[in-house]
């Protein structure tokens, strides 16, 4: 098994764990120690599937922390949409771990653009509001 599907694994459970299956407030530890291990593993893996899944993961999850947690106004909507992500990524991070565990890598394309049209959505969905 791969570094990347290891810690994969390791943080579905820890989001898990920390969030239940319903939350109503979001912790984001274990996303934000595994966006440090994918920033890590962009120069730390030869692996070339690994590298570039890391790359988008980083990239991805900055774009979340960004827009959605880093100088926004809170309203409820915004709430809405930062829970109906936090869902959707962790079903989407077990499809990518299991994509990567049988290195298919036409199933980790699909997936990093389920993972991407999802983020599309809330925004798209957010700034209709505004």
């Amino acid at each position: 098994m791969s570094e990347l599907h290891v810690e994969l694994e390791r943080t579905i459970e820890k989001l898990e764990s920390a969030n239940g299956s319903e939350p109503t407030h979001l912790d984001l530890t274990a996303l934000k120690e595994f966006r440090k291990f994918c920033d890590l593993q962009v120069f730390g893996t030869n692996n070339s599937l690994e590298r570039t899944v890391s790359f988008f993961l980083t990239k991805y999850l900055d774009e979340i922390f960004n827009n959605l947690f880093i100088d926004t106004t809170y309203t409820i909507d915004l709430h809405k949409s930062r829970i109906i992500i936090f869902q959707r990524i962790i079903e989407q991070l077990k499809d990518l771990k299991d994509a990567l565990k049988q290195e298919n890598i036409q199933n980790v394309v699909e997936i990093l653009n389920l993972i991407l049209q999802t983020y599309v959505q809330q925004i798209v969905n957010l700034n209709s509001l505004y």
